[in-house]
């Protein structure tokens, strides 16, 4: 019998912390460990660097300023991605 593992464990809570330093609006230098680790997480990451985008110009459209730099990163990642 095999069980789920717990939340915290599972393949998208472990995206969390990636995003959240990747979006982190206080970074004085390349988060780069994040990146390498969306690297080694790539497929399952793609979907939530395009929501990081949609988000941002959903925002910056009703006139509020992105602070926030995950939609730079993500920019950067999907290409390098060559993701569609």
């Amino acid at each position: 019998m095999t069980s789920e593992p717990p939340i915290s464990e599972s393949k998208d809570a472990k995206l969390d912390p990636i995003m959240n330093e990747l979006d982190n609006p206080n970074l004085n230098e390349l988060p780069a460990s994040a990146i390498e680790a969306a690297r080694e997480h790539r497929e399952q990451i793609i979907p939530r660097l395009i929501a990081a985008i949609e988000q941002a110009t959903k925002r910056a459209r009703m006139g509020e300023i992105v602070e926030e730099n995950g939609h730079f990163f993500a920019l950067y990642l999907l290409t390098e991605f060559e993701a569609k």
